[in-house]
């Protein structure tokens, strides 16, 4: 339902399913869903609601020692945060999430967070930030075959270029 942008619909079944998880105490599947009901709450523009969702996801990772899932869920937390203009936030959030990968040697999901940083370096106007990110972030995505994870890159890392003048 999501995908299919029936955000309602995909709201109400998730929200029935975190009750039933709530109900047999299964905490790691509320903070798991939470983290989707952030993503879910995000793309409504509904950033209150995202960050709260998306705290409860963090809180958890982080009691658990669940490091990946802290940098998963600081990297989205940074995403509401931007699309909420609060650029700065955004940039902490993402900032942690990149050292948390770093810490953990998971080189795709540090490239992931500093695709992130990229875009963001580029959305306050740092281009020269945003152009080094994007060619520390790009390689390594491609060679881990995370194609989703590429267009977004590619196409913000050309439209800086062309802003640059150095691609026609």
């Amino acid at each position: 339902a999501f995908e299919q942008q029936k955000y309602d619909q995909a709201l109400a079944r998730a929200l029935e399913a975190r009750q039933i998880y709530e109900a047999v105490g299964d905490r790691s599947s509320v903070a798991s869903l939470d983290g989707n009901l952030a993503l879910l709450s995000r793309v409504q523009g509904r950033y209150d609601e995202a960050l709260a969702y998306n705290q409860n996801d963090l809180d958890y990772v982080v009691e658990t020692g669940d490091r990946h899932g802290e940098a998963v869920a600081l990297g989205n937390r940074a995403y509401i945060y931007w699309d909420a203009g609060e650029l700065d936030t955004a940039l902490a959030c993402l900032e942690r999430a990149l050292r948390i990968a770093g810490e953990l040697g998971d080189a795709w999901e540090a490239a992931r967070h500093r695709a992130g940083l990229a875009g963001l370096h580029a959305a306050r106007h740092e281009r020269q930030r945003a152009l080094a990110d994007f060619q520390r972030a790009i390689p390594v995505l491609r060679t881990h075959g995370a194609s989703f994870y590429l267009v977004d890159p590619l196409l913000d890392a050309a439209e800086l270029l062309i802003e640059e003048g150095e691609l026609a």
